[in-house]
């Protein structure tokens, strides 16, 4: 296995940890959900958005500032919209699927392999 240089296992490191904190946004997203309201209860709609302003900084960090964004706006949709609640789990799942394809990609450039489909 090739070495890793600092830069790429700082990413790494840091996409681990987006995808971790990520995992607990979504669960608040299903658990506002489970309400079966239209509109999520407000408790959650603040949970939910420092969450994932926590997410989006962590990504901002480790240079991913457009993942970084959309995270970010979770919180807007929830406030915002006819349907908050599908949008919002569209968005925790099109941010999720971003940093598994961030991961991949800055893996395999580190390792100076092509991804494949069976990885993730």
């Amino acid at each position: 296995m090739a070495k890793i240089s600092a830069e790429d296992q700082r990413k790494m490191e840091g996409l681990e940890e987006a995808k971790r904190k990520w995992d607990h946004v979504y669960s608040l997203v299903e658990q506002a959900a489970a309400g079966g309201a239209r509109r999520p209860d407000p408790v959650y709609v603040g949970q939910i958005g420092r969450a994932a302003k926590g997410v989006a900084r962590t990504l901002n960090e480790c240079g991913f500032p457009v993942i970084g964004q959309a995270a970010d706006e979770l919180q807007m949709i929830l406030r915002r919209g006819s349907a908050p609640i599908r949008n919002a789990r569209d968005r925790t799942a099109t941010v999720r699927a971003a940093i598994d394809q961030a991961y991949r990609t800055t893996r395999a450039e580190a390792q100076k392999i092509k991804p494949t489909e069976e990885e993730g």
